[in-house]
């Protein structure tokens, strides 16, 4: 999926609500809110794909990740 577009989800803290920020790039961390560095350690990829005009083939045209920290405790 190199050089395909991608959008990175961003859930808000609040009302849990979601957005999609299309950029350069997918982050590998946050600032929480005491300040302290959260690093992703995970990342659900969502391919986006379309189909091959007269063929049963897919392309994939794009991906969205959404990244995510999961820690033991």
């Amino acid at each position: 999926m190199d050089k395909l577009p991608s959008a990175v989800i961003v859930r808000g803290t609040e009302h849990r609500e979601t957005r999609k920020n299309y950029d350069d790039g997918i982050p590998i961390g946050k600032l929480d809110e005491t300040g302290d560095i959260v690093l992703f350690n995970h990342f659900n990829l969502i391919i986006k794909t379309q189909p091959v005009p007269e063929s049963k083939n897919m392309r994939i045209v794009g991906f969205e990740v959404e990244p995510r920290s999961y820690w033991p405790g």
